[in-house]
């Protein structure tokens, strides 16, 4: 986490001010939060929850008088110390998966110290905090997958998690929904003995089905609501080809690997090979993921064995899903509608869903280690030199090129 903190902190100091995604209109928020009390908040981030902003509106007041860098400085460690708890929480989420291989919670840490993520810390930005809610959700969903008589207290501690979360930023309600349609189909059988359950499920289903219809019977350009009802089929269906198509695939990729600063322009010859292995990292995820397997529900009593147990939780599956599928509908709607989705080709719109994804992450590239004969440990090693490698690589390049910029502009 020390090192989460300190890294976040160094980019902080070399980021140029208003560098970050959307900061200035991040900063605007708090700014105006602050002189008119929430009453006159406009700009990109206007129909953002005040939840974020009034924590960050602490650090900005207290620095009041100083230049704006140091006012920004201070108020861009708030994401500093939300990305240590989100490590922190993937962390003991991993011991809780698998609690007899303690290198797995390292690898699940390591996934976290990729540069997209350490731009994102370094910046005023209210997915830092949203993000660590989200992964306290996700650990109590893992406390309540794994044991099929969870302390009581573990489903509060996921229900305000989740609501917190949304309430910080609500691109993390996919996460949320995917934790508690998992959980859910987990205890199906137990649930739908009660009567309520089923009055229930009919109702919401009614309800669905009914909004459905009556936002069909009004214009699309009436609201937004009626938009999405009118178009989420198409858009569902267009989403993967456009993705893929419109640059959105290519974009989240080099976005969390390496190219996370959109006015640097990267060589062409260091782009191609960071990508190939960025590329080559993924892949061997994607076969060690693979190669554990269909997915193994844990038993409907007592705590699941320890075999079984070192397989992947279906919880994880379902919040990385709800995420992904989430930002191809945004993408989606953004090529039927032929509008810009305001960063919804981001890898930072994957943020959410950090501690399920770090996760698999750790389960996949251990997998295809032992494979091959590899012992954790290594893999971890192998891991953390990748991404330091990787990191060293894009601070270097972009802090030179701002360095140039700033010198030629003096």
């Amino acid at each position: 986490m020390g090192y989460v903190v300190l890294r976040a902190a160094v980019g902080a100091l070399l980021n140029p001010a208003y560098n970050g995604p959307d900061e200035s209109g991040h900063v605007e928020y708090v700014r105006t939060l602050i002189e008119s009390g929430g009453r006159n908040i406009t700009g990109v981030e206007a129909r953002q929850p005040a939840t974020y902003y009034v924590l960050a509106a602490v650090p900005w007041q207290l620095t009041a008088g100083q230049p704006d860098v140091a006012r920004l400085f201070w108020t861009r460690l708030v994401s500093a110390l939300a990305g240590a708890a989100t490590l922190a929480l993937t962390w003991q989420a991993a011991r809780v998966c698998w609690p007899e291989r303690r290198v797995l919670a390292a690898l699940a840490a390591v996934a976290l110290l990729a540069p997209g993520h350490f731009f994102l810390l370094a910046s005023v930005s209210n997915d830092p905090p949203a993000a660590a809610l989200a992964s306290l959700g996700v650990l109590a969903a893992v406390r309540l997958w794994v044991d099929t008589r969870p302390a009581p207290r573990w489903w509060l501690v996921w229900a305000a998690a989740c609501l917190a979360a949304v309430a910080t930023k609500p691109t993390t309600l996919p996460v949320a929904l995917g934790t508690g349609v998992a959980l859910g189909f987990r205890a199906r059988r137990e649930l739908w003995r009660h009567a309520w359950v089923r009055v229930a499920a009919v109702g919401l289903l009614l309800v669905v089905v009914g909004t459905q219809l009556a936002l069909l019977a009004v214009e699309p350009t009436g609201s937004a609501p009626s938009a999405v009802a009118q178009f989420w089929p198409r858009a569902l269906v267009r989403a993967p080809v456009a993705y893929v198509a419109r640059g959105g695939l290519a974009e989240s990729f080099r976005t969390w690997w390496y190219a996370y600063d959109y006015l640097v322009r990267w060589p062409r010859v260091l782009d191609v090979v960071l990508g190939l292995a960025a590329m080559a990292v993924t892949l061997v995820t994607v076969y060690g993921l693979v190669l554990r397997g269909p997915l193994r529900l844990p038993p409907w009593s007592g705590r699941a064995p320890a075999g079984e147990r070192a397989g992947v939780p279906a919880v994880l599956w379902f919040a990385a899903l709800a995420q992904a599928l989430f930002v191809l509908g945004r993408f989606g709607f953004g090529d039927v509608l032929k509008i810009e989705m305001g960063g919804a080709a981001q890898a930072k719109v994957f943020f959410p869903a950090l501690a399920p994804l770090a996760l698999l992450f750790a389960a996949g590239v251990s997998a295809a280690g032992r494979s091959v004969g590899v012992a954790d440990r290594w893999t971890a090693v192998g891991a953390f030199g990748f991404l330091l490698v990787l990191d060293v690589a894009s601070l270097a390049l972009t802090t030179w090129q701002h360095y140039r910029w700033w010198a030629a502009g003096t």
